[in-house]
């Protein structure tokens, strides 16, 4: 993933996340470091997104959601709490996606997400078997904004959704 100068961001599986300067071609390594909760949640990264803003967000794998603060170069974390309805729903992510709207999309494991950036609360959607309206399945890998009022998710066992992002349910599946 590009920055607004043009570096690039690179997740990998195990390593961290490294990031190239193009301008004196050098790259930076950010690992996970046991007991400092400031650095990457986890060193397999799965999805990142350099939002409107600038900012960096990148899902891990049983690491969360991370947000980078770029003065201090430290890592914010989301994560999943049993005792909180409203924290991420799922510790990994695998697909970040800011809508048209600039509201910030988390697939995870264990449904798709919606982040409040002033309260840092998520509204989580999740399969439910007994509504026909919900997510098709809970393990969203893709999360793609329209433009319009819709989402298409990409889930890993039950094909494509397209949800309706202003009433909030599906509007369709396809396997």
């Amino acid at each position: 993933s590009l920055d607004p100068s043009g570096n690039i961001w690179i997740g990998t599986e195990g390593g961290g996340l490294d990031y190239l300067d193009i301008s004196n071609e050098k790259f930076t390594h950010y690992k996970n470091i046991p007991d400092d909760p400031y650095s990457l949640g986890s060193n397999t990264v799965y999805a990142i997104y350099v939002d409107k803003t600038g900012t960096l967000w990148c899902g891990t794998t049983q690491g969360g959601l991370n947000k980078f603060d770029n003065r201090s170069k430290q890592f914010h974390r989301f994560l999943h709490s049993e005792n909180d309805p409203q924290s991420l729903s799922g510790n990994s992510v695998f697909s970040i996606c800011e809508d048209y709207l600039g509201d910030l999309w988390i697939g995870t494991s264990d449904g798709l997400n919606k982040l409040d950036r002033t309260t840092n609360k998520f509204k989580r959607y999740k399969h439910d078997s007994q509504n026909p309206e919900s997510i098709s399945d809970n393990n969203v890998w893709v999360i793609y904004d329209d433009g319009e009022e819709n989402l298409w998710i990409g889930n890993f066992s039950t094909g494509l959704n397209l949800f309706d992002r202003i009433i909030e349910i599906t509007m369709t599946q396809k396997v």
